[in-house]
């Protein structure tokens, strides 16, 4: 299964439903919301680790992102203030939470591919280029020893997950999951036809993926923190869920990532079907509303 398959997304929005007919009455603590939130995943990637879920303040206009390095889901803790559990929020959260997961499931996809022969890690032309003493002196340790390694010439890549865990950034035990994974559910995956796939094919597409990863993250000296690219264009605002500034950042993304392209195909046509199961849609008057109001008071029949 694959949550790029319609089965997954009708599963999925099926779900969502049945949680907001739950969602506040009786108020439900933090933790049990999120526990709720870790069930859905494991139901609808059942083939994935099953990334952990947890909440912190986020830049204000960050509804959440997947964090591959600890292989854990982190929502915007403003989808949980007491008080302000509307149905915009989440049906903005139900989207950010596919999205984000289905990032956990392309992680895990190039995995599958690296060890089963279906990709390859970037050979060492691509760092033949002269660096410039700057950039140099910028790189770590570590990512001097892998320039210097991956100039030798004919080295031959020895693929195991130590040294893939290192490469896409990622927990041992998830590299260690993909090499003793179904090399039948992978081909499966690869062999679903997917149409908005720019280079046509899943093989081609993942070793795109695959490309993008492996090329590391960048440093902002804002924070002291190391962020993939998609991260720090997606975190460039001050203003809290802005829509415009959302869209903005979204256009700025998906024309250069991979990911993020895949991503927002795989999530569309997943908060309109929400609105349909649950009978109310999501328009500047519904917006606000909270599930105990009247508009959804016929969500409470048995």
């Amino acid at each position: 299964m694959t949550l790029g398959s319609q089965v997954v997304k009708n599963q999925y929005t099926r779900l969502m439903r049945d949680l907001w007919v739950k969602w506040d009455a009786p108020p439900i603590p933090e933790k049990n919301r999120v526990l709720q939130l870790e069930r859905i995943i494991k139901t609808i990637a059942p083939g994935i680790p099953v990334p952990a879920v947890y909440t912190d303040r986020l830049g204000p206009a960050t509804r959440g992102t997947f964090m591959h390095r600890d292989w854990a889901l982190c929502l915007n803790e403003l989808f949980f203030d007491e008080g302000e559990y509307t149905y915009r929020r989440f049906l903005m959260m139900a989207t950010t939470v596919y999205h984000e997961v289905r990032h956990a499931e392309q992680f895990y996809r190039c995995l599958q591919a690296l060890f089963f022969g279906y990709a390859q890690l970037p050979d060492h032309h691509f760092q033949l280029v002269p660096l410039d003493p700057e950039t140099f002196g910028q790189m770590s340790v570590q990512q001097k020893v892998d320039l210097y390694q991956y100039q030798l010439p004919d080295r031959q890549q020895t693929i195991s997950p130590g040294m893939l865990a290192n490469r896409m950034q990622v927990p041992i035990e998830i590299a260690l999951a993909a090499k003793n994974s179904s090399l039948r559910d992978f081909q499966n995956f690869i062999n679903l036809s997917k149409d908005w796939y720019v280079r046509g094919q899943a093989k081609n597409e993942i070793q795109k993926w695959v490309n993008h990863i492996v090329t590391g993250p960048i440093y902002c000296a804002r924070n002291q923190t190391k962020y993939s690219r998609d991260e720090v264009w997606a975190n460039s605002s001050n203003r809290p869920f802005d829509e415009d500034t959302l869209a903005h950042n979204r256009q700025r993304i998906y024309q250069t990532s991979p990911l993020e392209k895949d991503t927002h195909h795989i999530q569309t046509n997943i908060e309109r079907p929400i609105e349909g199961l649950i009978g109310v849609a999501h328009t500047q008057e519904t917006r606000d509303c909270k599930r105990g109001d009247k508009i959804f008071k016929h969500l409470n029949k048995k």
